[in-house]
């Protein structure tokens, strides 16, 4: 059996076993894995509108060697396109040697071996830096990290830097024809055509994957790096 919880109260409960998984490679040869985590969900609860997960899918970097991760020498990449859109079918995962390493890197940590975290210098909107103390994104082990996570929807940040971010945002938008969601909690920044903001926890921040749409991600654990590339994920398939 497993349980998986998250701050905003979403979860997943059910059962996992493992497994010999045969993949298909690149050059079109193909690779056995032996002893692979599987399974799937029996109840869950989510939170917000973002669909029904039917599972896991876990590429954490450590113990047990069962990891995905581990058995393909802890180097991955994944590609979203619109997360909202179902008939997408251009979204990439990518396990092995064969990621795509290239756009703008940043040092990778994580916490053993289970959560990725990266180095947040500050936030920009339309270009402009906001005046945000970097000490704001400071954790309990005194450094300005903030969780990379894929199985989080949204994206969450302290409220003094959001606070900051919210009046920003909604400065930017005068005058443009969006409309602001009267649905969440007022703590959240929400509006019809963008990514969902929210706040509300005084030592946790985490870019979630609505930040991440419309970008390939790729994890070089080895190296320690995380490569962010901006691109339509359909071209990587050329």
């Amino acid at each position: 059996m497993y349980r998986i919880s998250y701050v905003d109260d979403t979860n997943s409960n059910g059962t996992f076993d493992t497994e010999q998984f045969t993949f298909e490679t690149s050059d079109e040869g193909i690779t056995i894995v032996k002893d692979l985590i599987f399974g799937c969900s029996t109840s869950h609860k989510i939170h917000g509108d973002h669909g029904r997960p039917v599972g896991r899918f876990g590429l954490a970097s450590q113990t047990p060697t069962i990891y995905i991760s581990n058995k393909f020498g802890f180097r991955f990449s994944y590609c979203i396109g619109n997360i909202s859109n179902l008939e997408y079918s251009h979204n990439k995962l990518i396990l092995g040697d064969d990621i795509v390493l290239e756009g703008d890197s940043t040092p990778l940590n994580f916490n053993k071996g289970l959560i990725y975290y990266v180095t947040l210098k500050g936030i920009s909107v339309d270009d402009k830096m906001l005046d945000i103390d970097r000490n704001t994104f400071k954790n309990d082990s005194d450094e300005s990290q903030v969780t990379i996570d894929s199985s989080t929807t949204e994206t969450w940040l302290v409220t003094k830097a959001y606070q900051i971010l919210q009046e920003e945002i909604e400065h930017h938008l005068e005058g443009f024809s969006v409309t602001k969601s009267r649905t969440v909690q007022k703590w959240q920044l929400c509006y019809y055509g963008s990514s969902r903001i929210s706040s509300g926890f005084h030592n946790l921040n985490v870019i979630g994957l609505q930040a991440q749409q419309f970008h390939n991600a790729a994890f070089d654990v080895v190296g320690d790096k995380l490569y962010f590339l901006r691109i339509d994920c359909d071209l990587l398939e050329n």
